[in-house]
């Protein structure tokens, strides 16, 4: 993974959205760097990151590409952390009260584990 991929990926929101046309941030930010689409197709990170990547690319700034969508509102996630204690429970046991189905690589190389109860 090139260096330059490696900046841009630092640019973009990593919201995996997928509304630039790519699978994630990560295919978006290689094909910035191999200068095969432009930077103008992130609607999560809008005008700022479009802004950030010109100056990195050092290259035009451009309007937000409509075909990728609008430019929303900053969004915040808030985590109870109650719901995480019991999940992180729920989580230990489960391979202990079920039987592993499948255990395959999703498309950021991460280990996904199927279980059937």
């Amino acid at each position: 993974m090139s260096t330059r991929a490696d900046a841009i990926h630092a640019l973009l929101p990593q919201t995996q959205c997928t509304r630039c046309g790519f699978q994630g941030c990560r295919p978006y930010a290689e094909a910035l760097a191999a200068g095969t689409t432009s930077i103008n197709r992130c609607p999560p990170g809008g005008q700022a990151t479009i802004r950030e990547l010109a100056h990195l690319l050092q290259t035009a700034e451009l309007a937000l590409d409509p075909e990728c969508g609008s430019e929303g509102p900053a969004m915040v996630a808030y985590i109870d952390a109650r719901s995480l204690y019991r999940l992180r429970s729920l989580l230990t046991t489960l391979p202990s009260r079920c039987h592993r189905w499948s255990a395959t690589p999703d498309a950021y190389g991460a280990q996904r584990s199927l279980y059937r109860l």
